[in-house]
């Protein structure tokens, strides 16, 4: 009787034979996954299965680009909605401005019509060296650069719409 480590093992004729046994199971089993592994590696070389795979990986690259492109147009629309706002805070700038020189051309009238009453009639036209000319003055130009702002982001606008829209 031999001892090891696990148990006490008895060589016997019955013994040797199960051992031989399980000896020819375990290199049948290994026949079998080596006939399986060549079976496997010839349908993986068939150009069906290569077509496939190609597909498979076309497909793959396909969607990667589909979800860069929408990224990317997500990225346009929040760049389009903030030019928008922008557009909006511009415009609403420019109404105010508008009022404000509305105002003052108001102002001058009025100021000019008290100065003709106090002279006695349009006898010399009034230069423009009131105050309220020089504001009007600057409105004017306040309103021209709002204009110019306003014209670029349309323009930048419509630039990413075209993109967005091809």
């Amino acid at each position: 009787m031999m001892k090891t480590p696990y148990r006490d093992f008895e060589l016997t004729a019955d013994s040797l034979s199960e051992a031989i046994e399980w000896i020819e199971a375990i290199e049948d089993n290994i026949s079998k996954l080596k006939k399986s592994k060549e079976q496997q590696s010839a349908r993986v070389e068939s150009p069906s299965a290569k077509k496939v795979a190609a597909e498979s990986a076309k497909n793959t690259k396909l969607q990667g680009e589909i979800e860069e492109w929408k990224v990317m147009y997500e990225l346009e629309k929040k760049n389009n909605k903030e030019l928008v706002e922008e557009m909006n805070k511009q415009s609403k700038k420019i109404t105010e401005l508008m009022n404000m020189l509305d105002l003052k051309t108001q102002e001058n009238i009025t100021l000019k019509a008290a100065i003709n009453k106090k002279t006695g009639g349009e006898q010399s036209p009034i230069t423009p060296t009131s105050s309220a000319d020089d504001d009007i003055f600057s409105l004017k130009t306040q309103l021209s650069h709002v204009t110019q702002k306003c014209d670029k982001l349309q323009s930048k606008l419509k630039k990413i719409q075209d993109v967005i829209y091809e």
